[in-house]
């Protein structure tokens, strides 16, 4: 009877072990896939999510700018603590010059008989360099009570970033915020 009892306890802390072990590698540790960016309407100053990989300016709900150019841009959103939206805030805005737009779509477009392109097709990071490299182009940034917007990668454009991840204070860099869908 002894060994019946140690039997089957043995089986017991096995399954236990095995169970344990599938759970454990089932587990992610990765960080979720971001699915949605948030934009702001120029408009309206609200923020609304789309899905990821658009290039804006995009269509904002309430239509196209004064300017007749859609109003949705990039909002690159941000918090101390939580991304609740009493405590989010919009660290910069984003968005491309219609030119810039045009020839980002285009280099994303497959190649086709009419516009054939030799090699493979480009990521998202190989468009921006070649675009980059060959005109120049960059996108534009600016706070979103700023009036006028600014190459990224000038100086001024850095220290609008550099701001936004330090609104925490000296010793905490701001949490970037992700729309849920």
């Amino acid at each position: 009877m002894n060994r019946n009892l140690l039997g089957t306890l043995a089986l017991l802390v096995l399954l236990v072990a095995v169970v344990a072990i599938i759970r454990q590698t089932r587990r992610s540790y990765l960080p979720p896939v971001i699915t949605h960016d948030w934009y702001c309407d120029l408009n309206t100053h609200t923020l609304f999510s789309t899905a990821t990989g658009q290039t804006p300016p995009i269509a904002a709900p309430s239509g196209a700018a004064a300017d007749g150019l859609e109003a949705g841009v990039r909002a690159h959103v941000f918090t101390c603590s939580k991304c609740t939206e009493s405590e989010r805030s919009i660290g910069w805005l984003e968005t491309y010059t219609p030119e810039m737009k045009q020839r980002l779509l285009e280099l994303r477009q497959p190649a086709s008989k009419e516009r054939p392109r030799p090699g493979p097709q480009l990521t998202m990071a190989e468009i921006m360099l070649e675009t980059d490299l060959r005109t120049g182009m960059t996108s534009l940034i600016k706070r979103p009570d700023d009036p006028n917007w600014v190459p990224i990668k000038s100086p001024e454009g850095q220290q609008i970033i550099q701001e936004a991840r330090r609104r925490c204070g000296p010793d905490k860099v701001a949490r970037p915020c992700s729309p849920k869908k």
